[in-house]
């Protein structure tokens, strides 16, 4: 299979060639797909994750903006 850099600048790295040219076959994949049940469950995480945060978000017209603490180095 053949690889061919379409990049602008000839950006591709210098190995990317013989990576590409072995073709899919190189992807591992997984030894099962994601069942029903697992989406489910990541989705009903997700809606509540959303719901919550929609919720204690506060009020759009409050426009004071309170910077986040960082961690010190």
């Amino acid at each position: 299979m053949a690889f061919h850099d379409l990049t602008p600048d000839k950006s591709a790295p210098p190995n990317c060639k013989q990576l590409f040219g072995l073709g899919s076959k190189f992807i591992p994949t997984p030894s099962k797909t994601t069942g029903r049940q697992d989406l489910e469950k990541a989705f009903t995480r997700f809606d509540r994750d959303f719901r919550l945060r929609v919720h204690f978000a506060g009020d759009d017209s409050d426009s004071s903006f309170e910077e986040a603490p960082h961690k010190s180095k």
